[in-house]
């Protein structure tokens, strides 16, 4: 099933999937456009920001923040659309922030930090890809 998705990123017109059907709300989420072009949303639950992430990538709704392999579908994503593709990622107690163990780049030498690898993808990939800055209430984590 991971593979039909793969496929299905990389070859949208040739692999049927029942995930191609999907309907996706667009323009549901807006935030604040800062002075460099990014927006800014503050968010109140994981569920809010998987809707997000379906929404600005149109991709099928999925549990992106906490399922690694629905947030792999970003990477893929990624390599598909990006001009310079680019992903690294990385877990290291040391070098993050306390709590927030996993490092992911979408851009070389730039990191965001997440409590899990699939947020650490979700919010790199938001802000790298798409110019959006996502917050979460602390007590919605």
């Amino acid at each position: 099933m991971l593979l039909e998705r793969i496929l299905l990123v990389l070859f949208p017109n040739t692999v049927k999937s029942e995930f191609a059907c999907s309907p996706i709300i667009r323009g549901a989420m807006q935030g604040e456009i800062d002075q460099y072009g990014f927006e800014r949303l503050q968010l109140n639950n994981l569920a809010d920001l998987d809707r997000l992430v379906a929404e600005r990538f149109e991709m099928p709704p999925r549990p992106y923040s906490t399922d690694i392999r629905s947030a792999l579908e970003l990477v893929i994503w990624a390599l598909d659309h990006d001009e310079y593709p680019y992903f690294s990622i990385f877990r290291s107690e040391e070098a993050a922030f306390p709590d927030k163990p996993f490092g992911v780049g979408f851009a070389p030498k730039m990191w965001r930090y997440g409590e899990t690898a699939a947020i650490g993808i979700c919010f790199e990939a938001l802000y790298q890809l798409k110019q959006v800055e996502v917050s979460l209430t602390m007590d919605e984590r």
